[in-house]
């Protein structure tokens, strides 16, 4: 089956300390495989599988076979520790690294939701995913309990990407990006749901990411050709690429 998103985990020493706990933990022949490298690679299939692979040596050393729709978006905690996988089967399901197994899945409260997009924030406790049916809402759960935490009603068209910022200063600050041209700022630790004024774009976002400097700008992919570029805290629009 082909594949339709990948994602690779965190490059930075968190990666090779969750490594050793794995390393002391089991000795299975696929976790010995995971750790010839640094980094994992995630995969997400039309068949509905995510898989795990050692990006140095390209070995598959894990399969998950949970979901029961093609994948739509993957991501990695920070910490390196989960993998998180967005479903058109209406789940959002998180992958435990250590031990290899589903410890929680994520639905909607109103009903089955396909889902198109998935980002987890900066400390690893909440995760965020858009539904591409049913609405053009964002969810957001807590990851340690399950539990909805809030629904983002804001965009008016498909929400096509999503990103939480690396900034220790906004750990819950989230940008959505949808077709309705809107790039839109959610603050979910202190404004509880509430966008601020949409940052607008001349045509369809198709993606959406904060600059890994952590110095609040981000950047949008618009359906024009246009990347635009802005001030979160501000609202300036600070340039583009045509």
């Amino acid at each position: 089956a082909g594949v339709q998103c990948v994602a690779f985990s965190p490059a930075a020493g968190s990666s090779l300390k969750h490594q050793k706990s794995v390393a002391g933990a089991s000795q299975r022949p696929e976790d010995k495989g995971s750790l010839m490298g640094g980094r994992l690679m995630a995969t997400g299939g039309y068949d509905g599988k995510v898989k795990l692979f050692n990006a140095q040596t390209g070995l598959c050393f894990v399969t998950f076979a949970e979901h029961t729709a093609p994948i739509s978006a993957l991501c990695f905690t920070p910490q390196g520790n989960a993998v998180l996988s967005a479903s058109q089967d209406g789940s959002v399901r998180a992958f435990d690294l250590l031990r290899y197994r589903n410890f929680r899945t994520f639905v909607s409260p109103d009903g089955l939701r396909q889902f198109k997009s998935v980002a987890v924030d900066s400390g690893g406790e909440i995760v965020a995913a858009s539904a591409s049916s049913g609405g053009y809402n964002i969810y957001v759960w807590s990851i340690q309990t399950g539990n909805v935490l809030e629904v983002l009603t804001v965009h008016e068209s498909f929400v096509s990407s999503l990103q939480f910022s690396p900034s220790a200063g906004h750990p819950g600050q989230l940008i959505s990006g949808g077709w309705d041209g809107k790039v839109c700022v959610w603050d979910l630790y202190a404004t509880k749901g509430i966008a601020a004024e949409p940052l607008n774009c001349p045509s369809s976002v198709l993606s959406v990411a904060f600059d890994p400097r952590a110095n609040d700008h981000c950047a949008a992919s618009c359906m024009s050709g246009q990347v635009l570029f802005f001030d979160t805290s501000t609202g300036q629009n600070l340039g583009s690429i045509d």
